[in-house]
């Protein structure tokens, strides 16, 4: 996915209420499924703001988000950004669109390198299972933000077929696909 809220063009690892993880979000935080789309990307990414808006949270939660800010725009949509390595504004401060926030990470309830991004609309119902958090690609996309391709949990990327020649047939990987680190042996014919 291309931003300009970071640089690189990164692959989305998880849509918004994904089926396969519904049962882990329901038992860990009692939410109907997934509440906002990952963007794999490596460590200390610098992210920057979807929109414009006011910092209005800046927070350090281990066992969910991890380092996360939440930015409300001025019609009052608010953006989340989650699992930094730190946060670099201040709550109340005013961001631009693509000012920098903070470096993306690993931290919280995580298993691999990625943002999460979040998007509650103005009125949100946060009992709609979701936390009041609704996709946030169809906003993205309205922004100018190109959507990535997306890598499904169970399938590895396609790997071109010089690349096989070069490698001889069998490649040992390791691999965070999706955020779930797990080493992977592809075998080519």
């Amino acid at each position: 996915m291309r931003s300009v809220g970071w640089d690189g063009n990164w692959s989305i690892s998880q849509l918004f209420d994904e089926p396969s993880t519904r049962p882990t979000y329901k038992a860990n935080f009692g939410l109907t499924g997934h509440n906002g789309v990952d963007v794999a990307m490596v460590n200390g990414t610098e992210l920057g703001a979807a929109e414009a808006g006011v910092v209005s949270g800046v927070a350090y939660d281990p066992q969910g988000y991890g380092w996360h800010v939440r930015v409300r725009t001025p019609d009052g949509r608010e953006w989340l950004y989650a699992h930094m390595t730190r946060v670099d504004v201040t709550e109340g401060q005013w961001v631009d669109q693509g000012h920098y926030l903070g470096p993306s990470d690993n931290t919280g309830w995580s298993s691999g390198p990625h943002v999460h991004i979040g998007m509650r609309p103005p009125g949100a119902n946060r009992a709609n299972g979701f936390s009041g958090y609704e996709d946030p690609l169809p906003i993205l996309e309205a922004l100018g933000e190109v959507p990535g391709q997306v890598v499904p949990v169970d399938q590895p990327p396609e790997v071109p077929d010089a690349v096989k020649e070069i490698l001889g047939g069998k490649l040992p990987i390791l691999a965070a696909v999706a955020g779930v680190a797990a080493a992977l042996w592809l075998v080519f014919d």
